[in-house]
């Protein structure tokens, strides 16, 4: 399987600084970098239950992790939806690691 290629996006492009962008069939999958937010939890909790592998947390879970892992964690958006989520957290102990706790796709 061949993954598409992501490349950074320009301003040129419409899309905020520091999002990637990937073709696949055709369409384009956005991938925030930028810090999420609050709301972005429900996507993630939705994503999360219809994948039928993820544990399914609460979704307030989801919520808190956008909420306060927002610039440790990120979604991929098809045409306006959420299609996919990585989230993660530094450690307070070890500020140089990242715990990546979930992956959907």
């Amino acid at each position: 399987m061949t993954l598409p290629r992501t490349g950074s996006s320009s301003a040129s492009e419409g899309a905020p600084s520091g999002d990637a962008h990937s073709e696949f069939d055709g369409e384009t999958i956005k991938i925030r970098r930028s810090r999420l937010e609050y709301g972005d939890g429900g996507a993630m909790w939705r994503l999360a239950r219809e994948s039928g592998v993820l544990e399914e947390n609460a979704e307030y879970t989801y919520h808190m992790f956008s909420h306060f892992f927002g610039e440790t964690s990120t979604v991929a958006d098809l045409n306006g939806r959420a299609v996919g989520f990585v989230a993660g957290f530094r450690p307070p102990y070890r500020q140089d690691s990242l715990f990546v706790w979930q992956i959907a796709v």
